[in-house]
């Protein structure tokens, strides 16, 4: 069984795979309270999926961007846990999968995540995708880059709600989607990492 989870943003998610079909999942508004509530949500989740922490094979955790405080609280969650389990552990981070659902779609495209002051950290996707290209931008100047640009987000948007540069959603935790996260952070689940919050790219480094 492999443990996935975010707290990058206001909402929290957990799942727990069997494998990329097979999962179940929980989210929840975590505005301020990922430090209070991450481990009681794990708890429950175990508990409705009928299984205990030792039956839990790897952790895949996603570190950015996003929070600076939440990413802190979700990685520091993620290494302590798969230290005690003695499991392997990956980082996986919110371009690359919106790279995955895309890259089929359009040969090249703009992503951005949503930063403070309205800003955003754009990275480019499809041919040549590399989360170390990304930048933070003005939203307001988004829209004048040439390219479909793809708004990767946590919540459902309405019409008024998403931006005016947002060709597209890419609604990076709904459960159509969750399989991409198991995909990709199990090809890179190892023992001898750590997983690190990182504003622009999903690393990880070796315990020294």
């Amino acid at each position: 069984m492999y443990f996935c989870f975010d707290t990058s943003s206001d909402s929290t998610l957990l799942a727990l795979f069997k494998s990329k079909d097979d999962f179940v999942y929980k989210k929840h508004y975590a505005v301020r309270r990922h430090s209070k509530m991450l481990l009681t949500w794990t708890e429950e989740l175990l508990k409705e999926a009928g299984i205990s922490k030792g039956k839990i094979t790897g952790i895949i955790c996603m570190v950015g961007p996003g929070s600076y405080t939440g990413l802190r609280v979700g990685v520091a969650h993620a290494n302590a846990l798969a230290f005690g389990l003695g499991v392997p552990l990956s980082g996986i981070n919110k371009y690359e999968i919106a790279n995955e659902v895309y890259k089929e779609q359009y040969k090249t495209f703009n992503m951005v995540v949503p930063s403070y002051l309205d800003n955003v950290l754009m990275c480019k996707g499809g041919v040549g995708f590399d989360t170390k290209s990304c930048i933070m931008r003005s939203g307001d100047k988004v829209s004048r880059i040439a390219g479909t640009t793809i708004l990767i987000s946590d919540k459902t948007l309405t019409d008024k709600e998403k931006p005016m540069y947002a060709d597209e959603v890419c609604y990076y935790q709904h459960k159509s989607i969750l399989p991409i996260w198991f995909e990709l952070g199990k090809k890179r689940l190892r023992k001898d990492v750590l997983v690190e919050p990182v504003y622009f790219m999903g690393a990880v480094r070796k315990k020294k």
